[in-house]
């Protein structure tokens, strides 16, 4: 944080989450910090853990959408839940059996507060000292308008020594209000062999999808799908000219998750 924004902590009801109300010029900004163990003996408490800290983080959300009053809040949440799901660990299956279904829960809660995780799906956040073992633990949730601005969010480099990695979010808090201009994208100039390689390798061969059985993750395993595939043509489609691109560098907002 710096002199030109101004920051509200919003209480949190537990040591595990923290959070803090942020004025960006013509919006404001929940960011949250949250961190859970996944540490109890037994499967019926590590729900009921997880079931507090995601109670903590609605009740945390309604107490800054009260504090900002009428106007528009959106909602950065940055997560270390040790929990898994296929929609932000990506398509690898889950070694432990009784592992699996486990992030549920806070998938029903990202549709309920109408949140998208933003790190792309299989980023490895979580690498054993001996880089033998890795997983994706780490979640960042964002309101749709966050999505919408958001330049990247991926793992930083280098880190700091941690199995964890450091995570680096930056946001274009201008764009809402001046879009930048671009030129049109020449599919035909496109090498389509490479971009089906690429969305293979993010997606995989579509089994995992086929076996969604839950109505109400289908809409959120559609987003991502979607997300995945648009971001692979962003990279490998050239565009026409860039030349009524603007910069808004120095207008971002960057943010590192550790």
């Amino acid at each position: 944080m710096n002199s030109r924004c101004k920051a509200t902590q919003i209480p949190a009801d537990s040591y595990d989450v923290a959070a803090a109300l942020i004025q960006l010029k013509e919006r404001q900004l929940l960011l949250v910090a949250c961190y859970e163990a996944r540490a109890a003996d037994t499967e019926a408490g590590r729900e009921r853990d997880l079931e507090a800290v995601l109670q903590t983080l609605k009740a945390t959300i309604q107490k800054a959408q009260q504090q900002a009053g009428l106007g528009q809040l959106e909602v950065l949440i940055c997560t270390d839940l040790n929990r898994y799901h296929v929609l932000w660990g990506g398509y690898h299956p889950v070694r432990a059996q009784e592992r699996r279904g486990e992030g549920d829960r806070i998938v029903d809660f990202v549709q309920e507060m109408g949140l998208n995780s933003l790190l792309p799906a299989g980023t490895v956040t979580w690498e054993h000292q001996s880089r033998d073992i890795t997983s994706t633990v780490d979640i960042i949730l964002g309101s749709k308008t966050i999505q919408a601005d958001l330049v990247h969010c991926k793992t930083h480099s280098p880190d700091h020594g941690s199995d964890h990695k450091p995570i680096e979010i930056e946001v274009d808090i201008a764009s809402r209000f001046e879009p930048p201009a671009r030129g049109k994208r020449l599919y035909r100039n496109a090498d389509w062999e490479r971009i089906k390689r690429k969305i293979l390798d993010k997606i995989g061969d579509g089994s995992v999808l086929s076996r969604i059985v839950e109505p109400e993750l289908l809409d959120f395993a559609a987003s991502s799908f979607t997300d995945q595939v648009e971001a692979v043509l962003e990279e490998g489609v050239p565009m026409l000219n860039d030349g009524g691109r603007k910069n808004y560098q120095c207008c971002g907002m960057t943010l590192r998750w550790n």
